[in-house]
């Protein structure tokens, strides 16, 4: 009986093993996955930060250039400008809720 015992005993400690190994591979193939996505999201905020210097300059020339008379033609580019930026915001935020639903 006690032969019995040991062997059933032996049967869940190695079972109980091999589902902590499976966890620990399911673990590592997450933190894997993250960082894939975490470089992907530092890519994309390099390129954020690119594009919004580019029309900052863009914005600063047009706008204080010699091309513009009025004050009318300044607000004007102003405008189209921040239209612009906030489009920029739109797609960032669908950018930022499709990495978190990424990263669950």
């Amino acid at each position: 009986m006690n032969k019995g015992l040991a062997r059933v005993g032996i049967v869940l400690l190695m079972l109980l093993l091999a589902v902590q190994g499976y966890r620990l591979y399911d673990d590592i193939q997450a933190a894997q996955q993250r960082k894939v996505l975490a470089e992907g999201a530092m890519d994309l905020m390099a390129k954020q930060r690119v594009l919004i210097n580019s029309v900052m300059d863009e914005y600063h020339s047009a706008a204080y250039g010699d091309a513009v008379d009025r004050i009318a033609e300044q607000q004007l580019i102003a405008t189209e400008y921040q239209l612009q930026m906030l489009q920029v915001l739109a797609l960032q935020n669908g950018e930022i809720i499709g990495l978190l639903y990424a990263s669950q």
